[in-house]
């Protein structure tokens, strides 16, 4: 590991305060503090696609990828309250094939994301 870092001293020229201070336990952590960045979180969440089905046009879209669902859930609750039949879920990480399984399962047809419901930014 030395090694590495070696090689790496030699190839970042910094001169930010974090950066000289140390303390960090490898090249990567050093330059991830160097550029700002934060490390990569392996806890994170898969970004995932969302079915959203308006039952009484029978349609449904496909939105995202999303990694919170929370928006459009809210979008759809708003819309049930104005009396529409507008339901989010299944969720998948494949647009294609969770088209597929939700119009084989459900017989509603497509429609273009953002067309049933769409969440406030």
């Amino acid at each position: 590991m030395d090694e590495l870092w070696t090689a790496k001293e030699r190839i970042h020229h910094c001169t930010a305060p974090r950066c000289r201070e140390g303390g960090f336990k490898s090249p990567l952590s050093r330059a991830y503090a160097c550029y700002g960045a934060a490390m990569p979180d392996s806890n994170a969440i898969a970004p995932f696609f969302l079915i959203v089905a308006d039952q009484d046009r029978r349609v449904f879209t496909v939105e995202g990828p999303m990694t919170d669902d929370g928006a459009w859930n809210l979008a759809a609750g708003l819309a049930r309250e104005t009396g529409r039949n507008v339901q989010c879920g299944p969720t998948g990480p494949d647009r294609q094939g969770l088209a597929i399984a939700y119009q084989q399962s459900r017989g509603l047809g497509g429609a273009p994301p953002g067309s049933v419901v769409r969440p406030r930014r």
